[in-house]
C-alpha cells in the first residue's frame, strides 16, 4: 500500500529564483526503508520538510504539484494530528529542542497531544533507555554534548510512536557506537513493527545495507532510484561519492563482484586463493610533527554541576601535524577544544599556545551574523586588521560556496553553513585550527575539498587539532589519533596503529582487511591491497 504519493512536486524558498524541489514524481510503500542520499544543498532536506507537512506552512515559500500522505493531500491533514502520523528530526537538534531540562524535553511533544499521564511517562522511559538518556535526565539541555540533543530530539519524537519517522541526518554528531545503537534501533522499528522510515545521512557506511531503497538527489531533481544492490552496479561518477568505502574499494579494484557491506565483502575475498603473505602499502602521510603549538600540563575541568569534564590531561599538539580525537559523546572532546582555544579557563593545571587559534564550533549557526557569505569572512579579516587581496574568493571556491557569495548565509542548507563556518576562522590563516565535527553535514565531494585545504594549511607548517566521529574523513587526512574516555586521554598514537587496531573506532577498510593488511584503514589503501592479489593467490610485490 502506497503511503506517500508524490506526483510533479516543486517548491522555491522566499525570495529564491530556482526551484528547491524541481518535479519530483516519487512513491513510497507502507513499511519502506528509504535511503536518501545526495550532494550537500542538492534538496534532500527539503524534501524531507515537505514530506513532513513543513512546507510551505512553516518557511514560506511557493509549492506546485501534489503530495499525498494515506491516500489524502498532506495540506488537507489536521496539523494537531500529524504528529501522531509523521515524525521527523533535523540536521541540527539546536532548531528542534524547546526545553531546558532533558526530560521535559522528551515530553514535550506528548505533551501538546494530549497523552495521558501514565503512558507518557511509559514512553519516555522507554525511549530515553533505549538511547541511554536516563542518567542525564535531569541535565539542563544547555550543559550536555551536541550527540546528546541530537539522542534527546530523537527520544521526543520516538516517544510520540509514529507511523512515519523521516530523519535527515540523525547520526552526524553521534560516535560510532551510538550511531550504530540508534541505527540498529531503527532498523528494528522498520523491520518489526512496519514503521516506515526515510533517512537521509551522509556517512553512508553506517546505513547503505539496511535500506531496502535508495534515492539519489541532484539540483533538487532525483537522478536515481532503486535498490542498494542496483545502485552499486549503477555506473555513474555521481554515485561513487554515494556508496560505502567497502563498495567503491572493490570498483576500484575492477572486481566482478561488488559487495555492499563488510561481511559481503570478507566472503569474497575468502573465495580468493589464500594470500602467501601481507600486501605492502605506501603511506602517503608521514608521521611528521614540527614545533610545539599548543601545551597542557595536569588539565582539569568541571561544569558548574560539580563533575569534571576533563582530568588531569597532559598534551601537546604539533605544527606539520593532523590530530583525530576520538571518544563517546559526553566524554570531554568540545571541552578540551574550548579550553585550548581559550573559550574556557581550566579550573586547575596550565594551557599554552604558541600562535594564533582559530575555533570552529559544532554548530555552524554561532558564526552566521553578516548578510552576505563573502560579508561573514570579510568580517573575520577585519577582525584581525587582513585586507582581503582576493584570499576570500579563493576560500569560497576552494569550500564550493562561490556561488553563494552574495547569498545570506543564514538561507543556505546545514552543510553549506557549515562550510562558511569553516571559511570564516581559515580564512584569517590563524597558526592552530581546531574543529569540532567539521565535516557534519558535508558530501563526500566538499570532504575531499577540506582535505585539500587542511593539506595546503599544514604543508604552510600550520596544525590541525579536530574532533570528530567521521572515521573514514579522520583515516584520509589524520596523522595522529586520540582517544578518550570519561575525560581521559586513553590511547594517542599514529593514526594508522589507533584506527587498524580498533575495534570501534575504525574504518570499514580496516575492518575487511584487519586480518590480511592491517595497515591499510582508507578505501584507496584497500584498493592497492585488492590489486596487488593475483588470480594465483600471490601478491605482486617483491616481499613475497
Amino acid at each position: 500500500m502506497q503511503i506517500f504519493k508524490i506526483q510533479n512536486l516543486i517548491y522555491y524558498y522566499p525570495e529564491r529564483a530556482y526551484r528547491a524541489l524541481d518535479d519530483i514524481t516519487l512513491s513510497i510503500d507502507e513499511g519502506e526503508f528509504v535511503f536518501l542520499a545526495g550532494r550537500s544543498g542538492c534538496g534532500k532536506s527539503t524534501l524531507l520538510k515537505t514530506m513532513a507537512g513543513l512546507l510551505p506552512d512553516f518557511y514560506g515559500g511557493r509549492i506546485g504539484g501534489s503530495i499525498r500522505y494515506r491516500d489524502r493531500e498532506l495540506r488537507e491533514w489536521d496539523k494537531s494530528k500529524l504528529p501522531w502520523e509523521i515524525g521527523m528530526v533535523f540536521q541540527d537538534p539546536e532548531t528542534q529542542v524547546c526545553m531546558t531540562v532533558v526530560e521535559h524535553e522528551v515530553v514535550f511533544g506528548m505533551e501538546n497531544l494530549g497523552v495521558p499521564l501514565n503512558e507518557m511517562r511509559q514512553r519516555a522511559a522507554e525511549s530515553m533507555a533505549m538511547l541511554n538518556l536516563t542518567t542525564i535526565k535531569d541535565r539542563s539541555i544547555f550543559e550536555i554534548s551536541g550527540g546528546q540533543k541530537q539522542k534527546v530530539v530523537l527520544a521526543g519524537v520516538l516517544a510520540m510512536h509514529p507511523k512515519v519517522l523521516i530523519l535527515d541526518e540523525p547520526t552526524s554528531q553521534l560516535d560510532p557506537i551510538a550511531a550504530n545503537e540508534i541505527l540498529d534501533y531503527i532498523y528494528r522499528l522498520n523491520r518489526e513493527w512496519g514503521i516506515t522510515v526515510i533517512l537521509s545521512e551522509q556517512r553512508i557506511e553506517r546505513c547503505f545495507d539496511m535500506a531496502d531503497r535508495m534515492l539519489v538527489m541532484d539540483g533538487g531533481s532525483i537522478v536515481f532510484d532503486g535498490t542498494p544492490r542496483s545502485a552499486v552496479a549503477w555506473h555513474d561518477d555521481r554515485l561513487k561519492y554515494f556508496m560505502p568505502p567497502v563498495s567503491n574499494i572493490f570498483r576500484g579494484a575492477n572486481m566482478d563482484s561488488i559487495p555492499i557491506n563488510i561481511k559481503e565483502g570478507r566472503e569474497i575475498i575468502k573465495k580468493m586463493p589464500s594470500v602467501k603473505c601481507k600486501p605492502s602499502i605506501s603511506n602517503e602521510k608521514p608521521n611528521i610533527r614540527g614545533d610545539i603549538l599548543v601545551e597542557g600540563k595536569r588539565v582539569n575541568y568541571a561544569y558548574p554541576d560539580g563533575d569534571f569534564s576533563v582530568k588531569d590531561l597532559n598534551f601537546t599538539f604539533h605544527s606539520v601535524e593532523v590530530s583525530a580525537i576520538f571518544g563517546e559523546n559526553g566524554t570531554g572532546k568540545t571541552t578540551l577544544l574550548k579550553l585550548i582555544s581559550g573559550i574556557l579557563k581550566p579550573k586547575r593545571g596550565s594551557i599554552r599556545t604558541y600562535g594564533d587559534v582559530g575555533y570552529i564550533s559544532q554548530n555552524p549557526n554561532d558564526y552566521l551574523f553578516s548578510n552576505t557569505v563573502y560579508d561573514q569572512l570579510l568580517f573575520a579579516l577585519d577582525l584581525k586588521g587582513i585586507k582581503d587581496d582576493g584570499r576570500i574568493d579563493e576560500m569560497l571556491k576552494k569550500l564550493h560556496i562561490y556561488k553563494y557569495r552574495d547569498v545570506n548565509p543564514r538561507d543556505l542548507s546545514s552543510g553549506e553553513r557549515q562550510r562558511v563556518a569553516i571559511g570564516t576562522v581559515m580564512v584569517s590563516n590563524p597558526s592552530i585550527v581546531v574543529m569540532d565535527e567539521p565535516t557534519r553535514g558535508m558530501d563526500g565531494i566538499v570532504k575531499e575539498a577540506l582535505c585539500s585545504i587542511i593539506d595546503g594549511f599544514v604543508e604552510d607548517g600550520k596544525g590541525v587539532i579536530m574532533v570528530t566521529h567521521d572515521m573514514e574523513f579522520a583515516a584520509k587526512i589524520a596523522t595522529r589519533a586520540i582517544i578518550m574516555a570519561d575525560g581521559s586521554i586513553v590511547a594517542d598514537g599514529e593514526i594508522h596503529d589507533i584506527l587498524g587496531s580498533s575495534f570501534y573506532y575504525s574504518t570499514q577498510t580496516a575492518r575487511l582487511f584487519r586480518d590480511i593488511s592491517p595497515d591499510a584503514i582508507t578505501a584507496d589503501e584497500g584498493i592497492s591491497v585488492l590489486r596487488q592479489i593475483d588470480a594465483k593467490g600471490r601478491i605482486k610485490t617483491d616481499r613475497c
